[in-house]
C-alpha cells in the first residue's frame, strides 16, 4: 500500500511540467526561477510532500539553514517520504562539506567555492572567511571585498558583520540604531562603553551604561553592568558605588565575582560603610566561605549583640583565627551564662578542645553545658552533635549513634539533624539492624525530602530492601535515584545496582576495562551539527548571528558576549574555546555549579584536560585513563601550578617528598611538578603503586592517594566483609570519604561524556 501511494507521487510529480521544470532549474542552479515555477505547482498540489522538500531545498540554497528546517522539521515529524529524507541528507552533506572548508580551506580553495554555483548563504560566508584570511596578507584585496559584501549581501548576519567591521568603535551607535534586534548588540555597547572611557567622556560612559542595562534582559548581562557601574563610580561616587555592589552581592549570591567584589569592596569603600553595612558584608562574605572577610567586617560594625558577637567568633573559628575565637567564646561564656549565647559558645569551645584531640576536655565541658542547658533546645541539639563528633574521633561508633539520635528526638529541624540521623542509620546499618533504616527513613520522609543528604537516605534504604529480600521496593527506589542528577554520587549507583538486580552481572563499583574514547560531548564547530539539532528540536531558538560567531571563527568577540549571557549555547561555546585554550580550571571554576543544576553543562565543567599524556600513562600501568581525569578533577580542577597549604603541588597533588621517591623509581634526575606532563607520568605511576599495594582495588587504592596507606589498610581489613559500597560509605575519615566519592562520579561522569 506503501508502496503504491510513493509511485503515485512519482507518476503525478513526473507528469506535472511545473514541478519538472522546477526540479530543472534548481539542478542548474536557478534558485529564484525554480522558486517560482514551484509556487505554481504548490497553488494546485499544496500538500505534494515532493515539492515540499523541493522548497525547502531551495530554501536552503536562497534564505539559509533555518528557512529549510522550518519547512522540512514539520514535515519530518509526519512523514517518512523518501524525497524528504533525501532533502535533509543533501543538505546535511553541503552543510558538511563547508563545515570542512571553513576549518581547513585554503585561499584558493576558499576562491573556488565563491566563483561556483553555490548556496547562497553558505557563499556569503565563505566570503567572510576569505575576507579574514585577505585581511591578514592581502588588506587592499580584502578592503575591496568588504566593499563587495556590503554592496550585494542581503542575509542579516552578513550584513551586521560587514557594518561592524566598516565602523570605527566610536560610531557603532549606528548599528544600534539599525539593529534593534541584533544578538550582537551587547558588544556593540561595550565598545562604545570602552570608547568613552579612552575619551574620558565620563557622562557618556554612565549614559551608555544605564541605556544599555535599560534594555537588557539577560540576568548574566544585568550582573556584569551592575559591577561595571560600580567599579566606574568607585571614585566619583562611592556611596552610588557601593549602591551597584550592595545590589550585585544582594541579587546574585553565586556568582563568582562576588568573592573580586567584595575585595574591592573592603580595599576601596570601607571608610564610606555604616554598622549596617558591615553586618551585610559579614553575613554575604560568611555565605560565599569568606570567613576571615566576615569576621573583620563584622568586627567593624559598633556595638554587637550577644548573638552577634557569638557570630563573630563562629567566623574567626572557621577562619582558623584560634585565639580572637577562643577569647570571644570564654567572654561569651561568662557573660551570658543560662542564656542561648553562653551555652552556644561552651559548645564552641569544646569543639576547639576536640580540634586540639583534648577529648576528655571536650567531653567534660559538653556534660556541663548539657546539665545546665537541658530546657534549651538550640543549645542541646549543639552540645549532642559536638559530643557525636567527639566520639567520632574516637571511633565510639556506638556512642556515637546514640548521642545523635538523641539529637533528633530533640530537635528534629536543627540543620545538622539530619547528618546525625545519617551516622545514627549507618551504625544500624553496619549492625543489620535493616527494617530500623527503613522504618526511620520511612517516618522522617518530610525532613529528609530536598535535604542534602537525601539521594543517601534513599539509596541505603534501598539497599536494606535489598537485605531483606524485597527487590520490588529496592527497584522502585533505584529507579527513581537513577533519574537524578549526574553530578550525584548515589545516581550512578543507583544504576549499578538496578544492573545487578536486573541480573546482568556483579555490582563492579566503578572500574570497567577502558573501551576508548570519543570527544562526542564536545561542541562542534560545525553549522551541519548546528542545522542537525534545530531540525530535531523545533523549539530550540534559530542560529542567531551571536551563536554563527563560533562557526566563522570569531572567537574574541564570541568570548567576550558569552562570558555575560544566559544563552546556554553561547555558554558552551565559550567553555568549549575556553578548554581548546586550556584555561580547564577557569572554565570548571565558573561551570561547576550550572552543571549541578543542568547535565547540559557538564562537558563545561568535566573537560578532557590534558588527556593525550593521560591516555599515554595510564595503560602503561592497566589504569584507566578515566580513573586518572576523575582524581586531577578532584586535586587541582586541571590547574597545573596549582600547590595546596601543605606543599602538595601539580595536577595531581604530589607532595615534594613523594616526587623525590617517584622520580628515584622513573629514573629522573631533573623534574619539575607543575609541568604537566611530568606531573601526570609521575602521579600515574603513584596511583598504580596504590592500586599494587592493595591488589587492584581501586576503591582503597584511591582512599589511599589521598589518605596514605596505614589507614587505607586498616579500612580494607576492618570492613573486608562490607560489599564495596558499604565499604566507601564506612571509611572514617570524612574528608577520605568525600573524596573517595567524588572521584568515582568523577570518573563515572568521563565514561557517560566520552567513553566509547
Amino acid at each position: 500500500m506503501r508502496l503504491s501511494f510513493i509511485l503515485c507521487l512519482l507518476l503525478l510529480s513526473a507528469c506535472n511540467p511545473a514541478l519538472k521544470d522546477a526540479q530543472k532549474s534548481f539542478q542548474a542552479g536557478q534558485f529564484n526561477t525554480a522558486a517560482q515555477k514551484l509556487k505554481e505547482h504548490l497553488q494546485e498540489h499544496p500538500d505534494d510532500l515532493e515539492a515540499l522538500s523541493l522548497k525547502a531545498q531551495i530554501a536552503f540554497h536562497t534564505q539559509g539553514p533555518a528557512a529549510a528546517s522550518a519547512i522540512l522539521g514539520p514535515l519530518a515529524t509526519q512523514h517518512q517520504h523518501p524525497a524528504i529524507i533525501k532533502a535533509q541528507a543533501d543538505i546535511l552533506q553541503k552543510l558538511k562539506q563547508w563545515d570542512q572548508l571553513a576549518q581547513t580551506g585554503s585561499q584558493s580553495e576558499l576562491e573556488n567555492y565563491i566563483s561556483a554555483p553555490a548556496n547562497l548563504y553558505l557563499k556569503e560566508r565563505t566570503q567572510w572567511l576569505l575576507y579574514r584570511k585577505l585581511q591578514r596578507q592581502q588588506p587592499i584585496l580584502a578592503k575591496q571585498l568588504l566593499t563587495t559584501l556590503q554592496e550585494q549581501t542581503e542575509d542579516p548576519t552578513i550584513q551586521q558583520l560587514v557594518a561592524w567591521e566598516s565602523l570605527p568603535p566610536q560610531q557603532w551607535e549606528q548599528l544600534l540604531a539599525q539593529y534593534p534586534e541584533s544578538s550582537l548588540r551587547p558588544l556593540w555597547y561595550w565598545g562604545l562603553i570602552q570608547a568613552a572611557d579612552q575619551q574620558k567622556q565620563v557622562r557618556r560612559k554612565d549614559q551608555l551604561l544605564l541605556k544599555m542595562k535599560q534594555e537588557n534582559k539577560d540576568e548574566a548581562l544585568n550582573a556584569q553592568l551592575l559591577l561595571t557601574q560600580a567599579e566606574s563610580l568607585l571614585t566619583r561616587n562611592p556611596t552610588q558605588s557601593w549602591a551597584y555592589y550592595r545590589t550585585f552581592l544582594e541579587k546574585y549570591p553565586e556568582d563568582i565575582r562576588g568573592r573580586e567584589a567584595l575585595y574591592t569592596v573592603r580595599a576601596k569603600l570601607i571608610p564610606r560603610l555604616s554598622p549596617q553595612d558591615y553586618r551585610f558584608l559579614a553575613q554575604v562574605a560568611a555565605d560565599r566561605y569568606m570567613y576571615q572577610s566576615a569576621w573583620s567586617a563584622l568586627s567593624q560594625a559598633g556595638p554587637l549583640s550577644p548573638s552577634e558577637r557569638y557570630q563573630l567568633g563562629v567566623y574567626a573559628l572557621k577562619a582558623n583565627l584560634t585565639d580572637p575565637a577562643q577569647t570571644v567564646f570564654k567572654q561569651l561564656a561568662q557573660q551570658s551564662k543560662g542564656r542561648r549565647e553562653g551555652g552556644l559558645a561552651q559548645v564552641r569551645l569544646a569543639e576547639m578542645a576536640r580540634k586540639r584531640r583534648a577529648y576528655s576536655e571536650a567531653l567534660s565541658t559538653l556534660q556541663q553545658v548539657k546539665s545546665a542547658y537541658g530546657s534549651q533546645s538550640e543549645v542541646m541539639a549543639a552540645a549532642l552533635w559536638e559530643e557525636g563528633q567527639t566520639y567520632d574521633m574516637q571511633n565510639r561508633n556506638q556512642e556515637r549513634a546514640q548521642v545523635f539520635r538523641q539529637l533528633v528526638e530533640t530537635r528534629p529541624d536543627d540543620s545538622q539533624a539530619m547528618s546525625a540521623l545519617w551516622f545514627s542509620l549507618w551504625e544500624s546499618y553496619l549492625q543489620k539492624d535493616y527494617q530500623n533504616v527503613i522504618n526511620s527513613v520511612d517516618h522522617f520522609r518530610s525532613q529528609i525530602t530536598g535535604n542534602a543528604l537525601e539521594s543517601r537516605f534513599l539509596y541505603w534504604q534501598a539497599r536494606c530492601y535489598e537485605h531483606m529480600n524485597n527487590p520490588k521496593m529496592a527497584q522502585e527506589l533505584f529507579t527513581g535515584l537513577s533519574q537524578g542528577p549526574l553530578t550525584d554520587y548515589y545516581t550512578y549507583r543507583a544504576q549499578e545496582r538496578l544492573k545487578v538486580l536486573k541480573k546482568e552481572g556483579e555490582d563492579h563499583f566503578a572500574m570497567r576495562p577502558f573501551r576508548g574514547y570519543q570527544p562526542k560531548a564536545v561542541i562542534s564547530r560545525s553549522y551541519a551539527t548546528a542545522w542537525e539539532q534545530r531540525l530535531k528540536d523545533p523549539k530550540k531558538p534559530p542560529i542567531s548571528a551571536a551563536h554563527e560567531l563560533f562557526y566563522l571563527g570569531e572567537d574574541t568577540p564570541l568570548l567576550k558576549l558569552a562570558a555575560h549571557s544566559e544563552d546556554p549555547e553561547l555558554r558552551l561555546m565559550r567553555a568549549q574555546l575556553m578548554h581548546q585554550n586550556k584555561q580547564y580550571y577557569a572554565a570548571i571554576t565558573q561551570y561547576r555549579s550550572a552543571a549541578q543544576k543542568d547535565s547540559t553543562y557538564l562537558p563545561a565543567a568535566y573537560p578532557l584536560g590534558y588527556f593525550e599524556h593521560i591516555v599515554k600513562e595510564a595503560p602503561k600501568h592497566q589504569l584507566n585513563p578515566f580513573l586518572v581525569s576523575g582524581l586531577i578533577w578532584q586535586e587541582s580542577q586541571y590547574k597545573p601550578d596549582i600547590r595546596s597549604w601543605v606543599g602538595a603541588t601539580g595536577l595531581m597533588q604530589i607532595m615534594p617528598a613523594t616526587g623525590v621517591n617517584i622520580a628515584q623509581k622513573l629514573g629522573l634526575t631533573e623534574y619539575n611538578l607543575t609541568d604537566a606532563p611530568t606531573n601526570i607520568r609521575m602521579g600515574t605511576w603513584y596511583l598504580a603503586h596504590t592500586h599494587e599495594t592493595f591488589n587492584g582495588n581501586s576503591l582503597f587504592a584511591v582512599a589511599s592517594y589521598n589518605a596514605g596507606a596505614g589507614p587505607a589498610l586498616r579500612w580494607q581489613k576492618q570492613f573486608a566483609g562490607l560489599p564495596m559500597d558499604a565499604m566507601a560509605e564506612s571509611i572514617t575519615y570524612p574528608e577520605t570519604r568525600d573524596y573517595v566519592k567524588k572521584v568515582f562520579t568523577g570518573y563515572w561522569i568521563y565514561e557517560r561524556l566520552y567513553s566509547k
